[in-house]
């Protein structure tokens, strides 16, 4: 089955982008402007991130590498952000077994992981933009790809991040101020 990304390409970014991960921010970025969902899959991404770094490396992994094929991803966001509890070990999916869980000992750190994604239903955009990375085998590519989507979404609001320091100078009559 051959799978291809279509990339819409008729809204302008605000930035260039480069890479795969910027092809999937720009992706993502298009499909913002035409739903008009900025604030919510940013806010997504975000709870999304926090929730990957509050996960055990174990379940982590299939975020990190870069050798797990399509449907191995598909199954272990499946995992992560599927609803209830995971169930029996030997009632999962060969992939789920084999693949992402390797152990029936590590069931627990994926029901804990499932509790940190708790909640989570993604907008159309996220749900589209994860399945793409899914799709060629790359969720490793997430933290990369919103990254690059935040920077777009901050060009496109001409936003720039700025640290602001402040000195306060006492000038003494009849002594010199240093600046």
């Amino acid at each position: 089955m051959l799978c291809v990304l279509l990339i819409q390409e008729d809204i302008p970014l605000p930035a260039r982008v480069s890479g795969i991960n910027g092809q999937f921010a720009a992706a993502l970025y298009r499909d913002s402007v035409r739903s008009g969902n900025f604030a919510a899959n940013c806010e997504q991404l975000t709870t999304f991130a926090n929730a990957l770094t509050e996960i055990d490396p174990f379940v982590r992994r299939v975020f990190e590498s870069t050798s797990y094929a399509p449907e191995d991803c598909w199954e272990g966001l499946a995992l992560l952000i599927g609803e209830g509890k995971l169930g029996d070990f030997d009632s999962l999916s060969d992939i789920a077994r084999e693949v992402i869980i390797a152990d029936k000992e590590n069931m627990p750190k994926f029901e804990a992981a499932r509790k940190a994604f708790a909640g989570f239903k993604p907008t159309d955009d996220v749900g589209r933009f994860l399945g793409g990375l899914c799709e060629v085998g790359r969720l490793d590519l997430f933290t990369k790809a919103k990254n690059a989507y935040f920077n777009l979404v901050k060009a496109a609001g001409n936003g720039v991040d700025v640290k602001v320091v402040s000195a306060v100078v006492r000038v003494v009559p009849g002594e010199a101020a240093c600046a």
